[in-house]
This record gives C-alpha cells, structure tokens and sequence, in this order.
C-alpha cells in the first residue's frame, strides 16, 4: 500500500479511473453490496464522494450512480438500458480495439503508440465506456492532425506523427469498420451508459497539481477497496467491482 511519501506507479494512477468506475457502478447497481458496505459507513455521501473526486479526474462524468432511488420501477428500466449500453461497449471495444490494434502496430507504430497510450489494455467490463470516450477523443485528434487541425484537452503527443502518417492511420481505421457511423453507434452508447443516476454529486475538489486528484482517488480507493475485500464474502460480488476475477472454468 502507498505510503503518503511514496506516489503510486504511472501506470497505476493511469488505470485507476476504470477500476474506480468499475467499482463505483457494481456498488449502485448492486443492492448486496451497498448493504454491506453500508454497515462499514458506506453511505450515499461516501458514494458520491467518490464520484465527485473520479469526477475531479474526468469530468465528463456528471451523474453519480443509482442509489436506492424513489420510482423502483424507473430505476429498474434505468438500470437496464445502462447495462445493456455496458454490455455492449464490452463487446465491440473488445472488437474495435483488436482490429485497431493488429491494423496500426505495424504500418503505423507512431499512430499506434498514440491512440493506444496509458491503460487501453485489460479493461474491466464496466469501464468500456470510459476507455471508448478516450479512444475517441483520441480518434478525433488524430483526424484533427491529418487536417492541421489541433483538439483541446489533455491528450498524448502527437509530435512523432505527420499529417500524412495521421491520414493513412485514419483510413487505415476507417477500412477496417471502425467508419464514422460505427463510431457514432459507440457514442451514442457511451451517452446512455453515462446517465448514472438522476441526482446530481457535489462539485469535484481543485487541485493545481494535474496528479494530485489522481492521487487523492487513489488514497480513497484504497481504503474502499481493502474495506470491500474484508466485508464481502461472495466471490461473484468482489468480481463485479472489480476486485478479483472470474475462475477459470475447469
């Protein structure tokens, strides 16, 4: 466990935002899990601290998750279009990202290195949504490039690749089935699966310093997550949030 003097790895801080989100959206969908975190203080407050510091990391994020709402029924049917909308960002990240992947590596390595920076690997079920909208963004910026254009935010590099390397790249993707329409599909469902929760979190905390939000989140998952590891028992619930993995079948 991190020391306050002793910074968690790069790579560790760069995954952290899908394993928070993972974490946070099987503790609202999942009634057993709140109750038992609820008897160790887990409270709705706690729930939407932890949104509003994931949220102070990537403020996309707008809407905490579902939370013992009023209307059982709307939250039934709420519930379900973000699951659906999970699922199947699984299932074609999971796709894209393979084709993507195999297509660049070789005829591209400088467009590869660039959409695929940071935590594009291993990437929980829940947290498909997150890592697709990065990807995008990252998409957009490289179409950007290829044009002379430049994309706000806080992306990786694009200074090792031309506009003519961004261009190929681009139809390279665009050829292999990641069009326009398809990633427009992706959207759409990445807009679904981010309508958590009809109540709003509290304002995320400043931070000057880039990594100290990313820290921050860090000290508060740790705590949850050593907390969950020790109160719940089934192994089917520490999987939903992301705290072991399914068994391999014999």
């Amino acid at each position: 466990m991190s020391t306050p003097d002793d910074r968690p790895s790069r790579q560790t801080l760069d995954r952290l935002p899908q394993r928070v989100l993972t974490f946070l959206l099987a503790v609202g969908f999942t009634p057993a899990i709140r109750a038992t975190l609820l008897a160790r203080g887990y409270d709705r407050t706690e729930h939407a601290h932890g949104w509003a510091m994931l949220r102070a990391v990537d403020p996309s994020l707008d809407d905490d998750a579902v939370w013992q709402p009023p209307d059982a029924r709307g939250a039934e049917s709420h519930s379900a279009a973000v699951r659906n909308a999970l699922e199947r960002l699984a299932t074609l990240g999971r796709e894209n990202l393979a084709v993507v992947d195999a297509t660049l590596r070789h005829r591209a390595p400088a467009a590869h290195a660039f959409l695929f920076a940071g935590a594009l690997a291993d990437i929980d079920d829940a947290a498909w949504s997150l890592a697709l909208r990065h990807f995008e963004d990252r998409l957009v910026a490289l179409a950007a490039h290829a044009e002379g254009r430049t994309s706000p935010g806080p992306l990786p590099s694009l200074a090792q690749i031309t506009a003519d390397e961004a261009r190929e790249a681009s139809a390279l993707i665009a050829r292999r089935g990641v069009t326009a329409e398809a990633r427009a599909t992706i959207v759409a469902l990445i807009d679904v699966a981010h309508t958590y929760g009809p109540t709003t979190p509290p304002a995320p905390p400043a931070h000057a310093d880039p990594d100290a939000a990313l820290v921050s989140l860090y000290a508060w998952f740790s705590e949850w997550s050593a907390i969950a590891h020790r109160a719940i028992r089934r192994r089917d619930q520490l999987v939903s949030l992301g705290l072991a993995t399914r068994r391999a079948p014999a």
